[in-house]
């Protein structure tokens, strides 16, 4: 459900987009996630849910696309345990200005999906 302000161009929208659907191993280093498809050729602030559904896949890190800081010294909000079977989790970070985040789970499995549950962002 998208909700925009005209008159600052802010968009914000709660789409429910898969944009991982589990089918494919999680890369177990990090690599780009595209996002644009959802949140435009631009940079967002994005709410994500990541659904674990079978076996042990570690810790899941995210960041911002073309970030070097290393997976010890992450926000904690970018770096969550999902190692149980059907856990649950959010996850908000910025995407670069092209809408890609990179990510990676510490084991490579598949049945990580990934849905953006909201973005806000400027006009295109």
């Amino acid at each position: 459900m998208p909700l925009d302000n005209p008159v600052g161009g802010v968009v914000f929208s709660a789409p429910g987009t898969t944009v991982w659907d589990g089918s494919s191993a999680s890369p177990s280093a990090y690599a780009d996630l595209d996002l644009s498809a959802v949140v435009g050729d631009a940079e967002a602030l994005v709410l994500l849910e990541v659904y674990r559904t079978g076996l042990d896949c570690g810790q899941l890190l995210v960041r911002r696309n073309g970030e070097t800081m290393g997976a010890l010294a992450e926000n904690a909000f970018c770096n969550r345990d999902i190692s149980d079977v059907n856990y649950l989790m959010h996850v908000m970070l910025m995407t670069d200005s092209a809408g890609i985040i990179e990510w990676f789970t510490v084991v490579a499995q598949t049945g990580v999906i990934i849905k953006v549950r909201a973005f806000i962002r400027g006009a295109l």
